[in-house]
């Protein structure tokens, strides 16, 4: 075990000596890229009933207004009717949910189909297109943040719906210029290793 440990350790300072700074800032700077890109995806999720509240799609069911007291459980009232009556007035509101057809649209094809189809193109543009990937990686990043800010605009679904395309067209960039990027920066260390 010992001259095992030896041989692992003397291999390890042989990579690390391949790693330059530049590089793992390289690599730091794609890893937040990647995190951002994932967070990104969710922000529908998460403000799902506001969106749906605010854009009035969706389906309706009895929620709980900011004004409402404890005790009272809106959510098991089924019907309009009941949730609006002066019995639970102060405390629940008939409006949209968050769910339904219409966000599971918006969650799923809407933003996975046109990644699905970008990702392939953009995966062969990395590796075959004579470009500089590191620019074309930050445009994308810019364009699709500005999607996420548009999103925040929206006043209809179907601009929403063609915010989540758009949101799904510019983040298909990331993983196949990302791979080929850290490839490019630690392509030594990958070779010493196999």
């Amino acid at each position: 075990p010992d001259s095992q440990s030896k041989v692992m350790g003397s291999r390890f300072r042989q990579l690390w000596e391949l790693v330059t700074l530049y590089s793992l800032y390289v690599l730091f700077l794609l890893m937040l890229v990647y995190l951002v890109n994932q967070m990104d995806r969710f922000v529908l999720g998460i403000a799902a009933q506001q969106t749906a509240e605010s854009l009035r799609y969706g389906e309706q069911s009895c929620l709980r207004t900011t004004l409402g007291q404890g005790g009272v459980k809106c959510w098991k009232i089924a019907t309009r009717q009941n949730c609006t009556s002066s019995v639970h007035n102060s405390s629940c509101k008939w409006d949209y949910n968050g769910q339904g057809i219409e966000y599971q649209l918006l969650a799923g094809p809407t933003f996975v189909v046109v990644f699905s189809f970008a990702v392939i193109v953009m995966g062969f543009v990395a590796e075959v297109g004579r470009i500089n990937r590191p620019k074309v990686l930050a445009i994308f990043v810019i364009l699709w943040s500005v999607m996420t800010l548009l999103m925040g605009f929206a006043r209809t679904y179907w601009q929403l719906a063609l915010l989540r395309m758009g949101l799904g067209l510019f983040q298909s960039v990331c993983a196949p210029f990302g791979a080929s990027i850290i490839s490019d920066y630690f392509e030594k260390v990958c070779t010493v290793s196999e």
